[in-house]
This record gives C-alpha cells, sequence and structure tokens, in this order.
C-alpha cells in the first residue's frame, strides 16, 4: 500500500510541474509587445510584434496589423529566419496567400528584429525588413 501512495504522490508532483511549466506562448511574452510604428525604435532589437502580410503578384509587404498609417517607418520586407525548418502549416499558409494576393492576407503574429540593410522585395528595391525569429500564430484572412 505504500507503494501505491507513493507512487500516487509522485504523479500528482509531475502533473503538478507540468501544469505550471510555461506554454510556449507566455515564453515569448518576455519580449516587448512593439507597435509598428515604433518598430525604428527598436531596431536590430527582438521586439513581439502583430503584423498583417499583404501584396500583388509582385511586391509584398509586412504591414502593421491595425493598418497604422506609419510615416516614419518605410515599407517592410517579410523575413521568417529558417523558412524551409517552418511547420508545414506555416508553409501552407504563406504558399495559400502568395498565390492569391487580391482575395486574402496574412495574419502574423511573432519574434522577431526589425533591420535596415535587407536587400528585398520586388527588384530587391526596399532596405527595411522584419525578421521573424519564431512565429507565434498566423492565420489567413479573406479581404
Amino acid at each position: 500500500m505504500r507503494w501505491v501512495n507513493r507512487n500516487i504522490s509522485a504523479l500528482l508532483g509531475l502533473l503538478v510541474l507540468v501544469d505550471c511549466a510555461p506554454s510556449n506562448k507566455n515564453r515569448y511574452q518576455r519580449f516587448d509587445k512593439v507597435s509598428f510604428c515604433d518598430l525604428p525604435a527598436h531596431l536590430n532589437k527582438v521586439v513581439y510584434i502583430e503584423g498583417i502580410f499583404s501584396g500583388s503578384n509582385k511586391d509584398y509587404m509586412f504591414l502593421g496589423s491595425n493598418k497604422e498609417n506609419c510615416k516614419n517607418l518605410p515599407p517592410l520586407c517579410l523575413d521568417i529566419k529558417n523558412f524551409n525548418q517552418q511547420p508545414k502549416d506555416v508553409k501552407d499558409k504563406y504558399s495559400t496567400v502568395i498565390h492569391n494576393p487580391q482575395t486574402m492576407y496574412l495574419l502574423i503574429k511573432g519574434v522577431g528584429k526589425y533591420i535596415s540593410d535587407a536587400k528585398c522585395g520586388h527588384l530587391f528595391t526596399h532596405n527595411h525588413a522584419f525578421v521573424f525569429q519564431k512565429i507565434i500564430s498566423m492565420e489567413i484572412v479573406k479581404k
């Protein structure tokens, strides 16, 4: 009977530890959530951001999620670090939007850096990008 009580106690202790473990979502809350227009003040710093990836057949941009009109922020390209190593659903959603730019866009939440030394966009005409290190959520939104 002691053996059963000891195992039950160990199992309950393990359940408490698992329940208290930080979730993936909470792990990224330690990064500052930054407004899109404030990105220049956080150049090369890891931040949490929400944004929209949208565009046309040739040029796609990463924009503020609430369509902020940021006069101090040039058009941003979207870069996802190690894109080929991302989960299949991330790659599938990205591909779906790229092939249907007139009817949908992506709402992306994640952690990354705003950089100003990129060469990106159609014909490499943009210098600024947001480089996601970790996509927390990505959803397709119909226009």
